[in-house]
């Protein structure tokens, strides 16, 4: 098990990576450990048809994303808690809900559930709706944490040379659906199709505008 840990971190860093890239992009989604990025999936085109998004709400969308770009531009090379990370995702978010309707938050909602898939089950707010028991939240917490640990030394390599781009894409194409295989297995039948409903109707995805998204 613990080599496959190993081997998904390196997915697990590199979706992170492409998803920093891939932000100040027009039409680029972005994931982070399996968590897709809310300003990343707003600055997807074929997410922006979906919604249905006018100009004013994509100036002030695009507004909030230089300021977002900004904040961690000035955050350096410190590294945020865990706490400090919730309370910044939970601001951008409530950010965001400003700026939609509340028909488009919930579709939002509906989308990255559908291209997140079953890593979706590490946001606790889909935990609660799929009626997650204490014992998969602890198997689920293991795999993250676990990830996440193997992941800051993987990030050293990355930055040292060790790990390169093409390797970085081949370990993400690679080892991208273990992780998933991995969180799959945790959930019952009732869960799995629980939360395919929480995806709603079929978002139709642009292959030119998924970038660090995976469907």
């Amino acid at each position: 098990m613990k080599s496959v840990f190993r081997t998904v971190a390196i997915a697990v860093l590199v979706v992170a990576m492409s998803a920093t890239f891939a932000q100040g992009r027009q039409g680029r989604g972005g994931q982070r450990g399996g968590r897709t990025s809310i300003i990343g999936l707003l600055n997807r085109l074929d997410v922006q048809t979906d919604l249905g998004l006018n100009d004013d709400q994509k100036s002030k969308l695009n507004d909030l994303r230089q300021a977002n770009r900004g904040q961690r531009r000035n955050q350096g090379a410190t590294r945020p808690t865990p706490e400090e990370m919730k309370a910044r995702a939970d601001a951008l978010k409530k950010q965001v809900d400003g700026i939609l309707t509340p028909e488009q938050v919930t579709r939002l909602d509906q989308i990255r559930i559908q291209i997140q898939g079953d890593r979706a089950v590490l946001d606790p707010d889909v935990q609660t709706q799929l009626g997650i028991t204490e014992a998969q939240k602890e198997k689920i917490k293991s795999l993250s944490e676990t990830y996440r640990d193997a992941n800051r030394s993987v990030s050293e390599k990355a930055r040292s040379g060790e790990l390169d781009r093409n390797a970085a894409r081949e370990a993400t194409q690679k080892n991208g659906q273990t992780l998933s295989d991995e969180l799959h297995k945790v959930l019952t039948q009732q869960q799995l199709d629980k939360l395919k409903d929480l995806g709603g109707r079929p978002f139709k995805a642009d292959a030119q505008s998924r970038g660090g998204g995976r469907a």
